[in-house]
């Protein structure tokens, strides 16, 4: 069995600043090591995910002991586990921090230990789902955060700070409605999220029987109040047992409450006219006027490459409004 998990950063419990998510800011106030507590925190979440897959999702280090106790039985088949690192630079995590995170001599934990492999680095080929195909069972979200203009929505955005709103078919949507209407789009659910409380409740909108983990309660864009980071990776560990529990029950999930249908209307809403200027320089981008443009697509799928790719050219420029 396949499992695809895409990992942001801003939705990471403890971290509430821009500072803390790239490394590039590390100037006045020495705050790079804030960015390495950050990225060290995301690494642990994972392995948390990585461990509930394992173990079934108790909080007790030893495994066999753990099985013992619940009498639960790893599933026999063995579970590949891609995790993309998809946010910002894309090169935030290393293999050798998701290795089987255990007391030493605990053969059990390595031996039912997912086969994981790390999707790192940029440009790759739509960027935050990169790798993602029909051959996957089931997908999650770690350290999500919500869409551009969520009220207490910590460090929310959609993609880039370039971008003020998406539009899909009259609906403003942000990463998580999108990716997870790419992940149904090729058949596979996506059986857990987490991140700040404003991303869980938009998460849960769109896929109301998600199972979800809120890291903290923002009170503000860049402040929040967070959860013991042990317990929050305790929860993460019990949620992708039952997720994978779940997964081999065989119940299929329900449909996402909203599907859009053909043609496929993206309109992005943007903070400067040179970024507009940008986007149209690519074929089937339309502008609508100086802040805003848009694209008609007749799959998802083309859909979703189509924004990807103005994400990229966004991405790669992001500077450049300081020119005019």
């Amino acid at each position: 069995m396949k499992l695809y998990i895409s990992a942001d950063l801003e939705g990471v419990c403890g971290v509430s600043s821009k500072a803390q998510c790239y490394p590039q800011l590390a100037g006045a106030g020495n705050i790079l090591p804030a960015y390495t507590l950050a990225t060290q925190a995301l690494a642990a979440e994972l392995r948390a995910v990585l461990r509930g897959l394992a173990s079934g999702g108790s909080p007790e280090a030893n495994l066999e002991a753990t099985l013992e106790a619940t009498q639960h039985t790893p599933h026999a088949e063995p579970l590949d586990v891609l995790i993309n690192d998809a946010h910002g630079p894309m090169v935030n995590l290393h293999p050798q921090q998701l290795l089987p995170s255990a007391p030493e001599g605990d053969d059990a934990f390595e031996a039912h230990w997912p086969s994981v492999q790390l999707l790192s680095g940029k440009p790759k080929l739509c960027a935050m789902m990169a790798g993602l195909n029909e051959d996957y069972s089931a997908a999650m979200f770690v350290g999500y955060h919500s869409k551009a203009g969520t009220q207490c929505g910590v460090l929310a955005h959609s993609f880039v700070d370039w971008l003020t709103d998406i539009t899909l078919n009259g609906r403003s949507v942000g990463e998580a409605w999108l990716n997870a209407l790419y992940a149904h789009a090729l058949g596979v659910p996506v059986l857990l999220g987490s991140g700040d409380q404003a991303f869980c409740d938009e998460l849960r909108e769109l896929l109301p029987e998600v199972l979800t983990v809120s890291t903290k309660t923002g009170q503000g864009w860049a402040a929040a109040i967070h959860q013991n980071p042990a317990d929050v990776q305790q929860e993460l560990a019990a949620q992708a047992a039952m997720a994978l529990d779940e997964l081999h029950s065989g119940v299929p999930q329900a449909p996402p409450s909203w599907l859009p249908e053909a043609p496929y209307i993206l309109r992005l809403s943007l903070s400067h006219p040179v970024a507009a200027d940008l986007i149209c320089q690519q074929p089937h981008w339309q502008r609508v006027n100086g802040l805003t443009v848009e694209t008609r697509q007749g799959s998802y799928l083309t859909t979703y490459q189509a924004l990807q790719g103005a994400y990229a050219c966004l991405g790669a420029t992001q500077n450049i409004a300081q020119v005019f």
